[in-house]
């Protein structure tokens, strides 16, 4: 048997007889062409220089010759190529399109755990990865391909089908003027591959970004308010608790004519503020009121609270809460004094009347020892009723800084004008409406009102000084929800009455020195003048001061008049969330997809013009560089190492079918006999020809033939 593809210029046969009829073929085909049968070597080629080389086959490679299989090698399509090729394609397809669905399902959804919000980031590029894998590999196995076609059509130097072999590893290349003249499209897919991470695994993955975004939606949330008639059925002998173990606490201490609330026509009646309610107003005198209103909602609990997490949120609430109303009765008459008691006339710039007819705190004259207020003996008809509620009567005057004319009666003693005012207050029930807006660090409230109804006052047209008759005092006994309501009203009102109570006296500059005397809370609060004079708009102020007090109480979660209200919410919530561009990432696959189906289609059309397939590994260079000529010419450097010598990888080679010098019976017609002598390698262009399609090649009979 003759070994299928001799390495080394030797041959071996089986048999004498095949050897005979081999060789009387050869001279039979030389006759009657007059064709002498071509060198292995081109002319003029000399080796004189080089080693001698020993190719007697010893031993064992005796051995091995004849123990090798039986081989026909032949043109012929094989499955594994062209299925890896359409796999990778359509792989690169599944990673791009699951890197776009895994964006679009990231796309404006809230992260804020940082870990998973960079896992998933590094999934996507993962994903992209993949791509990039995948179409890479189509493009080289296609590349592949067409680097067999370039070796059967160019002669290259040695240099460039290195370079052509290792297109995709190295990029020298792409500097190859001989690989890239000669082959442009297999650089292009070289150049395609080297570009193919900056479109997959750079560029891709810009897509999807991060950004802040506000998160809209509306959602019913309990909000802090006011709601005054919880004191209306408050029971002091029964607590209520707060989670904190706490009790709530009312604005106004009761007595009682029974502590246990079990004998017949038994009741509680007030006594006197609250010691927390006398705390909060003193606490929006020292400091503003909406201030204390701003900063209690300014604190992130409150947000949280409020808009039902870490939102910006928008709400409006509505209450009723009492306030004063003030009317400027300066030249009404009738009234409880008159301006007379002001400067310059008088020696007052500021008076107050607040307490005419107010609630007597001791209504009984005695009581038992160690109760709480239970009467010793009958009880009147009357005890613990509100007759009215008293009315604010304030006097008040401010220097014009305009000069006294000098024929003035008070020019004797005052050298400017003074604004002389009366102002009426009344306490009336007023409904507020407050719109909070929690934007940023702040909160800021808009408050607007309606008054609606005097909570209980006396009419000036009736007899008796005014004060309403029996039959309209409010009574413990009867309408006990409203006397509680309007007792927590009046707990209020009168810590602020308290305050306002007094004078404020003022000597004349004439002769002087010019002082004021004060005999009031009212210096306390934001009401006057560091000089102790009044504000021109003292009566607004006033109406402002006593609304800012009650709204505040919203502030007290311990008080029994502040509860919750559940309030549709419209709340936004700026959040780092995903943000996809699918236009982005199309931008970078679509280009990528389009030259890879390009390269695919080369390659599809490379594979069924050659009629088989082709690759790269070390088995298809053993095969394709079995011939004498190349044996001669790397003698010297069968080591393979650098530096390599330079007219060896200026060599051109070309890949080809050596020595095709016979031709037998064509195979195609049924013949069972031998195979052509041409064989296929790389080798000098003048010793190689070109290989046709379907042709069978060097090598021995099948074995199943055999």
């Amino acid at each position: 048997m003759e070994h299928a593809c001799p390495r080394t210029a030797w041959s071996r046969t089986s048999s004498p007889e095949s050897q005979a009829m081999l060789d009387s073929a050869r001279e039979d085909t030389q006759s009657r062409s007059g064709i002498t049968a071509p060198s292995s070597l081109p002319k003029g080629t000399d080796f004189s220089d080089a080693k001698s080389l020993d190719l007697t086959p010893g031993l064992t490679t005796e051995r091995l010759i004849h123990h090798a299989p039986t081989r026909t090698p032949q043109s012929q399509l094989h499955w594994r190529t062209p299925s890896l090729l359409l796999a990778s394609f359509i792989a690169g397809l599944i990673a791009a399109v699951s890197q776009h669905c895994l964006y679009q399902y990231l796309h404006l959804r809230p992260e804020d755990r940082e870990s998973t919000k960079t896992g998933l980031v590094l999934c996507g590029r993962a994903i992209a990865y993949l791509a990039k894998v995948a179409f890479a590999q189509c493009i080289i196995l296609c590349y592949r391909q067409r680097i067999w076609r370039t070796f059967r059509t160019h002669a290259l130097s040695i240099r460039s089908i290195d370079q052509l072999f290792s297109g995709t590893e190295d990029v020298s290349l792409l500097v190859n003027w001989e690989a890239i003249s000669n082959a442009p499209l297999v650089t292009v897919m070289a150049l395609i591959v080297w570009l193919l991470p900056l479109a997959t695994v750079i560029a891709s993955p810009s897509a999807l970004t991060t950004a802040w975004r506000p998160e809209v939606d509306d959602a019913f949330v309990p909000v802090p308010t006011l709601n005054f008639s919880t004191e209306s059925y408050n029971n002091w002998r029964n607590t209520v608790q707060l989670n904190d173990g706490a009790t709530k606490k009312s604005l106004m201490y009761y007595n009682t004519t029974d502590p246990s609330g079990a004998l017949p026509g038994w009741f509680d009646y007030y006594d006197q503020p609250s010691v927390e309610a006398r705390r909060h107003v003193w606490k929006n005198i020292f400091s503003s009121p909406l201030e204390i209103l701003n900063g209690a909602f300014d604190q992130e609990i409150a947000r949280r609270k409020s808009c039902g997490g870490a939102y910006n949120c928008t709400y409006s609430i509505s209450f009723i809460v009492p306030g004063y109303k003030c009317e400027d009765v300066t030249d009404t008459p009738g009234g409880l004094f008159n301006k007379s008691v002001l400067v310059p006339e008088g020696e007052n710039i500021y008076y107050a009347d607040v307490q005419t007819g107010d609630y007597q705190r001791q209504q009984f004259d005695k009581f038992v020892d160690g109760s709480v207020g239970v009467p010793i003996g009958d009880i009147p008809a009357h005890a613990g009723d509100f007759r009215f509620e008293p009315e604010v009567w304030i006097g008040y005057a401010f220097n014009t800084s305009e000069r006294l004319p000098s024929n003035s009666p008070f020019a004797k003693n005052w050298t400017h004008t003074y604004e002389q005012h009366i102002a009426r207050c009344i306490l009336h029930e007023a409904r507020y409406a407050l719109e909070f807006n929690f934007t940023g660090p702040a909160c800021q409230i808009n408050i607007s009102s309606e008054t609606l109804k005097p909570v209980l006052g006396f009419d000036f047209a009736q007899t008796n000084d005014g004060i309403l008759p029996t039959e309209q005092w409010l009574s413990p006994r009867d309408d006990v929800a409203k006397y509680k309501k309007t007792a927590a009203y009046h707990a209020v009102a009168e810590v602020f009455r308290e305050i306002l109570q007094g004078e404020i006296r003022l000597t004349s500059p004439i002769p002087g020195p010019t002082y004021a005397m004060v005999d009031s809370e009212i210096t306390k609060t934001s009401l006057v003048q560091r000089n102790s004079e009044p504000y021109p708009d003292f009566m607004k102020r006033l109406e402002e001061q006593f609304r800012n007090i009650a709204l505040t109480l919203i502030t007290h979660d311990f008080l029994l008049v502040t509860s919750e209200e559940s309030v549709p919410v419209h709340r936004t919530q700026y959040r780092v969330v995903f943000i996809y561009d699918p236009v982005r990432l199309w931008l970078c696959y679509g280009p990528v997809i389009f030259l890879t189906l390009v390269v695919l289609l080369i390659g599809a059309w490379t594979i069924w013009k050659d009629g088989t397939t082709f690759s790269t590994g070390f088995s298809r260079i053993l095969s394709t560089t079995r011939n004498p000529t190349l044996d001669k010419i790397s003698e010297g450097a069968c080591l393979g190492n650098d530096p390599f010598p330079k007219d060896l990888m200026r060599k051109k080679l070309q890949f080809g079918s050596v020595q095709e010098d016979v031709k037998l019976q064509d195979m195609r017609n049924g013949g069972g006999g031998y195979e052509s002598v041409g064989h296929c390698a790389f080798g000098d262009p003048t010793e190689v020809v070109p290989i046709r399609k379907g042709i069978l090649y060097r090598g021995l009979k099948s074995a199943r033939e055999s």
